[in-house]
């Protein structure tokens, strides 16, 4: 039976996907042994892109993350589609965060869609600490001033100048200079060039006190000569 199903699931024959659900339903399809099995058939259907195959069988089982990974990171626009339908939040938090990348742009629109507005803030801040800067871009316009500035400090401190370059427009100088600060400390000298002529003085001579690396030390003491 369990690879009877596995072998209909991967060829697309929908109907004897059925027949073998329905047989399943009883011989008690919560029995751990079956639930594993329409698991690995729902994943051959999803390898494979068939939609219909992977909706019917995982409408009989509610362990749809690793499937929704699996589709998004492959890019089958259609079976994610249906796999967001029958998952629940956290499951899609946890789908966006691992596969947000550039290459996956249309894949993580289409997650956005199914977030709530309340947990935006959340995963604008897991972007700019990983460097998504393409998820960073699309949500800058749905969250708050106070979450931008946060998300810079993340950024720097990580060395993303990509995410650190699309936030400059939208933070105050207050966060620039600290974002500043963390960059020379941790020594990420691209962040430091991006950020030191966005700052004063004083928290140029800051940055240069906290400074570790001596490629650092040696741009803000340039820009510490200019200023003088």
């Amino acid at each position: 039976m369990e690879s009877a199903l596995e072998n209909a699931a991967k060829r697309g024959n929908r109907d004897m996907v059925k027949l073998l659900l329905d047989t399943c339903a009883t011989r008690n399809l919560n029995d751990s042994t079956l639930r594993c099995t329409v698991a690995e058939a729902a994943k051959n259907a999803i390898s494979c892109g068939d939609v219909e195959v992977a909706k019917l069988l995982l409408g009989e089982y509610d362990g749809s993350g690793a499937g929704q990974v699996k589709s998004a990171r492959k890019g089958k626009l259609g079976v994610l589609s249906t796999l967001l339908e029958l998952s629940d939040h956290e499951t899609v938090l946890d789908a966006l965060f691992k596969i947000a990348s550039p290459e996956n742009v249309e894949m993580s629109k289409l997650m956005l869609e199914k977030c709530d507005d309340s947990v935006f803030a959340q995963i604008f801040g897991h972007a700019a600490e990983h460097g998504f800067v393409a998820l960073v871009q699309r949500l800058l316009d749905r969250v708050d001033p106070c979450t931008v500035n946060r998300a810079l400090v993340r950024a720097a401190v990580r060395g993303h100048a990509e995410v650190v370059q699309a936030l400059l427009g939208r933070c105050d100088e207050t966060n620039i200079d600290f974002a500043l600060e963390v960059a020379a400390w941790v020594g990420h000298a691209d962040v430091v060039v991006m950020l030191r002529d966005r700052c004063d003085p004083g928290s140029v001579k800051n940055a240069l006190a906290n400074a570790t690396a001596m490629e650092v030390v040696h741009l803000l003491s340039n820009k510490k000569a200019r200023t003088a």
